[in-house]
């Protein structure tokens, strides 16, 4: 009997120590939903500092056996977008943040994550995320590509409202003072330029002094000649 309970002890003790003495997590961070082609990013964080090979896909499998055919994503890696079946080597911990878009089939579906030890075949460790994928791109993509929109003018209060209006009325009223004035400064120079034009061409008027010395002078005049003229005929 003790022969019995030893050997079982024994092999109880082997079969712990075939077990891996810790097994490997991941931990994923992804959004909820997204749209059909639209790229997205996926964060993959590991309990281990060792190298792994990444694998990130989306599937539509409706069974624990997930095939090739059954993957509906692409992942991008080396500059290019590339069938998400395949694992990206030696990634990890120098990559954690992977881009993933999904090319087909949309509604919901699952997102996983896959990591192994360089070298291996099998992976170490699983984990599976849900996501919807939308027929369009979400909303809020939509408005990060369109045009930002024109903020409204603050409204202005009762009494800001008053100063507003006041200083616009004073500000007509100087306005409509200043086109008086001028206006009233073209009629007075129209009025004077009028005035200056039509005003009569004074006439000459000798007064009876005046008409006395005009004759005296003729008459002078007229003697001188005729002296001259007497002398004249002497003359001769």
């Amino acid at each position: 009997m003790n022969k019995g309970i030893l050997l079982c002890i024994m092999l109880t003790v082997i079969s712990f120590s075939a077990l891996p003495s810790s097994a490997l997590e991941i931990t994923l961070q992804a959004p909820d939903q997204t749209g059909l082609n639209a790229s997205f990013s996926v964060n993959v964080s590991l309990d281990s500092t060792e190298v792994h090979d990444i694998k990130i896909f989306v599937h539509n499998s409706s069974d624990a056996r997930i095939t090739r055919g059954e993957l509906i994503s692409s992942i991008y890696s080396n500059d290019a977008w590339k069938d998400s079946w395949n694992y990206v080597l030696a990634a990890y911990p120098q990559q954690t943040s992977f881009l993933i878009k999904v090319t087909e089939q949309p509604g919901n579906h699952e997102l996983c994550a896959q990591a192994r030890k360089a070298g291996k075949n099998s992976y170490d460790a699983k984990s599976c995320l849900p996501l919807l994928i939308a027929a369009e791109v979400l909303p809020i993509e939509e408005e990060m590509l369109s045009e930002p929109e024109q903020e409204p003018e603050p409204e202005l209060d009762e009494e800001e409202q008053e100063i507003t209006t006041s200083a616009s009325n004073q500000t007509n009223t100087s306005a409509i003072s200043s086109s008086a004035e001028a206006a009233g400064t073209t009629e007075q120079v129209e009025e004077t330029t009028r005035i200056v034009l039509n005003a009569p061409v004074p006439e000459t008027v000798l007064s009876k002094d005046a008409k006395s010395r005009f004759w005296l002078i003729i008459s002078f005049t007229f003697f001188s000649l005729l002296v001259i003229f007497l002398l004249l005929l002497r003359k001769l």
